[in-house]
Formats: C-alpha cells, structure tokens, sequence
C-alpha cells in the first residue's frame, strides 16, 4: 500500500489472510474479480461444496476477494496445548470451553492472542463465534474475571508457542495466528499440538483461503490466468496435493471435483457424498464479531487489562 501511494503497482495478485486482504479492500487496491473470471466451471455451484459463490464475507461489493478453501475444524476457536501436561487422561475430563475457567487444573495456565487490540490479531471470528454459542459476553465476563489468561501482544505468536512448549503456560485458544508455528514446533519435537477432540460448542465450518487481484495489475493477463487457474479443477487438485495438513488442519479444497491429495481420510471422509457447506449467515456473523470485539475492548478498558 505504501509502494501503491507513491505510484509503485509491481504486484499483481494477492494470497494472503483476512487481515491483509481487508486492509486491500479498505485502501481501494483491488479490482473487480469477477468480471474476470471466464472458467464456465467456476459458476457452476454443483462443482463446489458451497452453493454460493465464496465471496470473502467482509468484502461489501461481494465481488473483488475470493475464498478458495474449505475448513472443518474440531473445534469452534483451535486450543493448543502442552502435551507433556496436557495428557489424554487430563482431556477425557475436559468436555466444554467452560472447563477452562471452572477448572482449577486452568488456574492461570491460559493465553490468549490480543483481543483487545481493534485489529484483533486475527481471532475476532472466533471471538464472534464464541459470542453467539454463549449468547453473549457471560463466557467472557466470566473468564476475565474468574480465570484471567495472560494477553499476548499482537502478532507475537512465537512468544505464545515458545511459552507453552516451555510450560510457561498450558494451553491457549483464541490463537489461531500460531498454528503454523505451532505445527513448525511440533514437528522440532516440542511439547505442543492442536487440540482434535471436539468441545460440547461443537465444530466449526468455514471458509479461507482469499484470493484477489490488485488494480493497476503490472500484468493483468497473468493475474487474470493465475485467479482462473486457482479456482479450476486443476488449481484446486494441486491445492490438494500440496498443502500441509499439520499447519492446516482440516482444510482442503473447495470444489469437490478435486482429487484428495494428501487430504487425511478423517478430513477427507467428511465432504464425501452429499456434503454441502452450510456456513452462518454473513450479516448475523459481522453483527456477533463486531459486537463481541466491541465488548471485549470495553471489558479490558474496566478491568485494566492490557497485551504485554
């Protein structure tokens, strides 16, 4: 964006997270996609495990940012957790997220991302989803009060995954921004993983994967061939076949018409037959976001709560 507002257009195309692909859409940097999109396959819903086109949900004109990604999570925000203390015995007692505040084994064992930054550091969906399970901000106040988690400064997940792998802390959730170093963690031997059993609020279906391409595109034919090529047969069979399970957990692509790839089975399985995504309405969604991270901002302010 600083490059664009010095009269620098070198990028074309953009695959990137929710945060970045807003901040595009609120500076005025993307095109219309869908004028460009000319693969007949890409409208045709019967493909798709979605019946609507995958528009990302904060995108007003629902036209300029694609999703391109199908996730089922276990769990309605990812917990992860220190597995040495954390063990399958300590999880056969665990069964909803209000174990973690009535717990005492949670007593000051918890972090969390900073909620109370405005940009939310990428967890005000789960904050929104929470809100609407708990029917408001009784989970919260109860949290913040009974079991206060320690906040952690936005975009420091290293420190979050690092903290649990050292026992510093035993689990945190609200921390979806750590999952690829958790997974890099993971794989080095430490301590760490995602929790998959899935918590009485139950499981979580949604939509990632954003796609959008810029205005002023430096090579508009290339970009416009690569967002149709993404979105074909053939662009989401190589998604399939190259993406990492560990680091995305419960993901694969959106169209059922690709092959499974390295997709587990217990993933796999999921989306096979009839499947059809039936995702939370978009406006009640923005509505219980806004709401919960308005509230969280306010809760922080009263109790004296900070990130650091």
């Amino acid at each position: 964006l600083a490059e664009r507002s010095q009269g620098v257009f070198d990028v074309d195309v953009s695959v990137m997270g929710t945060s970045a692909s807003n901040g595009f859409l609120e500076g005025g940097a993307v095109t219309d996609l869908a004028s460009l999109l000319i693969d007949p396959s890409i409208n045709d819903r019967s493909l798709w495990y979605l019946p609507e086109f995958p528009w990302l949900a904060t995108d007003e004109t629902q036209s300029s940012v694609t999703d391109y990604l199908l996730r089922n999570e276990p769990n309605i925000t990812r917990v992860f957790y220190n597995t040495d203390v954390l063990t399958e015995d300590v999880w056969d007692d665990v069964d909803s997220f209000l174990d973690f505040i009535d717990d005492p084994r949670f007593q000051g064992r918890i972090v969390i991302a900073n909620v109370f930054d405005e940009s939310s550091d990428g967890t005000s969906n789960a904050l929104g989803r929470l809100w609407l399970k708990f029917g408001g901000s009784e989970f919260f106040d109860r949290l913040f009060t009974e079991n206060p988690p320690d906040v952690v400064a936005t975009g420091d997940a290293r420190t979050i995954v690092d903290g649990i792998a050292r026992g510093e802390w035993d689990l945190c959730f609200l921390c979806d921004i750590v999952s690829s170093d958790a997974a890099q963690a993971e794989a080095d031997g430490l301590p760490i993983t995602q929790l998959l059993k899935t918590l009485a609020e139950g499981p979580n279906t949604d939509l990632t994967g954003h796609t959008l391409v810029f205005d002023q595109a430096k090579n508009p034919a290339a970009a416009q061939l690569f967002v149709n090529w993404i979105l074909s047969t053939e662009g989401h069979t190589t998604i399939n076949e190259l993406i990492d399970p560990a680091v995305s957990v419960g993901v694969q692509a959106l169209r059922r018409d690709a092959p499974q790839g390295v997709i587990p089975d217990d993933v796999w399985n999921i989306t096979q037959g009839d499947y059809v995504a039936v995702l939370l309405g978009r406006t009640e969604h923005r509505a219980a976001r806004d709401e919960a991270h308005e509230y969280i901002i306010q809760l922080g302010i009263d109790l004296g709560l900070t990130a650091g």
